[in-house]
């Protein structure tokens, strides 16, 4: 059940890009912002999923952390690269994309630790 929420994003994710691939996306705003939705989730999963590791006690990614992610993430592809590389371009909305999908995970983590919670009192 915890994994659904991943596989959801990552299922997306790739089918966009698949779509991209054989040049049958039917929407372009799928390739310019669905992609830039699924981002973060997929990102910080695998970072929360790293950190376990790390540290065994972890039971959430702090929200210091998840926020700083986003700002680093959101400058690097939207302001430094365009910069470097005219293949890439800077677009506000993607900021937006990548806040909701950090804030989805955010949501999808306080739910499941609180479901965490309700199980072990039972």
């Amino acid at each position: 059940m915890k994994y659904l929420y991943f596989l959801f994003f990552a299922s997306v994710y790739l089918g966009v890009r698949a779509l991209e691939y054989s040049g049958q996306v039917p929407y372009k705003w799928m390739s310019f912002y669905l992609t830039d939705l699924c981002a973060m989730p997929l990102l910080l999963g695998f970072l929360f999923l790293a950190m376990k590791v790390l540290k065994k006690n972890m039971k959430v990614l702090p929200l210091w952390f998840i926020a700083g992610m986003t700002v680093y993430w959101s400058i690097y592809f939207e302001y430094y690269l365009p910069l470097q590389n005219s293949k890439f371009t800077a677009d506000y909305l993607d900021v937006i994309m990548y806040c909701l999908g950090s804030l989805s995970f955010v949501l999808w983590q306080n739910r499941f630790q609180k479901i965490n919670k309700q199980t072990q009192q039972t």
